[in-house]
């Protein structure tokens, strides 16, 4: 695909997935290759730069965007992922395959992934078996005891982990000291330590 085709394209499917404003930040990063906040920050003009950290959270959230740790002498830079952004247009293909070869607890598992992006393990047992519940009963004839939805969920789970369909996300746990929020910022500014090398 020709390079400008190929951006334009890339621009809209970021757009109908989160918005003007996180594509802004998106376009930063395809046009210039692997940025700092700060550089982000100065290339998109009438952004808050709280608007530009939530983007850039959305973004890595989806693995559309990466951190890449620096260090002293380097800063923090931001990678996007083109091929993430491609993958967005291709779920409902994803969706499909799911489905046909491992079942509608899959299928629901897939959907709840292609929606939020990364998840605990968790959370999406919970969504997968409340999507399960509400499509085959009515908030009245809903059984107390779920269990056996759950046990289904965790079945497929592992069949999607064993057959490599789900791995587990990167974090950045294993990268960072703490995370404390600071008093005079609202919640969710976070400060993060890195661990010294």
């Amino acid at each position: 695909m020709l390079q400008p085709n190929r951006d334009r394209f890339y621009r809209q499917v970021v757009r109908n997935s989160f918005g003007t404003v996180v594509t802004s930040v998106a376009e930063v990063l395809l046009a210039g290759g692997p940025q700092t906040v700060k550089a982000i920050t100065k290339a998109v003009p009438n952004v808050t730069g709280t608007q530009i950290r939530k983007s850039l959270l959305a973004l890595m959230q989806h693995n559309i965007v990466q951190l890449n740790l620096g260090d002293e002498s380097k800063p923090n830079t931001y990678h996007l992922h083109e091929e993430m952004i491609h993958y967005r247009i291709c779920h409902p293909d994803y969706i499909v395959h799911i489905s046909n070869k491992y079942g509608k607890e899959a299928k629901y598992m897939i959907t709840e992934f292609c929606k939020h992006g990364k998840l605990s393990r968790q959370k999406l047992v919970e969504n997968t078996t409340r999507h399960l519940l509400m499509e085959e009963y009515t908030i009245e004839e809903r059984p107390e005891d779920d269990s056996k939805h759950s046990d289904a969920v965790v079945q497929a789970f592992k069949k999607l982990v064993k057959e490599q369909y789900i791995r587990k996300a990167d974090t950045l746990t294993n990268k960072f000291e703490t995370v404390s929020v600071s008093s005079k910022k609202k919640v969710g500014m976070e400060e993060v330590k890195a661990i010294p090398t």
